[in-house]
């Protein structure tokens, strides 16, 4: 009988030895990152300087005061930015804030500053507020250089805040005229009456009072208005009256003042 010589299997012993290579691989794998994780914790990645940037208005100590974060924190931290949500209300003229990492231990803290827009007069007080209606200041004069709300009926107005109107469609009213004076280059809104819910009453370029009656047909009451003031002389002082104009039967006078 003729005997073979057999080799024997060597394809399980391989496989099992693989499996503990592997295994310790991702041991060390682990033990390193958990060192390197306890070290940023520790170690790495902490602030040790903040920059502050952006502001014309506010100190960098003011900016610093005022947000949370401090030497000693994680560089990376998620919780930096929600740290630094109460600077645009404790500071009103800061719009916005953003943060960045210079390496190996900066915090960078960008503001950008915000502008008033509109003034809401209120038992002779005037509130000062942002194009997204957030008060930014208190003041007991108006400023020549902002639109003018009266009668808005904005309730507890607080500085930091945006403002709450009793009556939502004054809001709507607003806005409207405000897009609407914007797409004529002769028309600047000055102020707004809202003392009125049915008729709207307004004035541009500072000495043009506008009576401009209801919505029906303002487009075509604004096309008007922008031909009209054409036609005046640059100062000019007086009402233009749109209250009958409607796009079958276009009415509107003059009267200076």
């Amino acid at each position: 009988m003729e005997i073979k010589n057999v080799k024997p299997k060597k394809t399980k012993k391989k496989k099992k030895n693989g499996i503990k290579t592997a295994a310790v691989v991702v041991l060390v794998l682990l033990i390193i990152a958990g060192s390197l994780f306890v070290l940023s914790q520790t170690v790495l990645f902490k602030i040790k300087n903040i920059e502050v940037k952006g502001s014309a208005i506010y100190s960098s100590e003011e900016i610093l005061n005022t947000c949370k974060i401090s030497s000693g924190d994680l560089l990376y931290s998620l919780n930096n930015q929600s740290k630094c949500n109460n600077i645009t209300t404790a500071l009103p003229y800061i719009k916005s804030v953003k943060l960045s990492q210079k390496l190996p231990d900066t915090l960078i803290i960008t503001v950008t500053d915000n502008t008033a827009h509109y003034q809401f007069e209120s038992g002779g007080v005037y509130y000062f507020a942002d194009s997204e209606y957030k008060i930014l200041e208190l003041a007991q004069e108006p400023n020549e250089g902002l639109i003018t709300i009266t009668a808005s009926g904005i309730k507890n107005p607080k500085v930091g805040q945006k403002a709450e109107f009793v009556d939502p469609t004054k809001l709507d009213v607003i806005e409207k005229l405000s897009k609407k004076c914007e797409q004529y280059d002769n028309i600047t809104l000055s102020s707004i009456d809202l003392s009125d819910d049915i008729y709207i009453n307004f004035t541009v370029n500072k000495t043009v009072d506008v009576k401009l009656g209801s919505e029906i047909d303002i487009d075509y009451k604004f096309t008007h208005l922008s031909g009209m003031i054409k036609e005046l002389p640059a100062d000019v002082s007086g009402e233009i009256n749109l209250e009958s104009y409607t796009q079958k039967d276009p009415k509107g006078y003059f009267k200076g003042y």
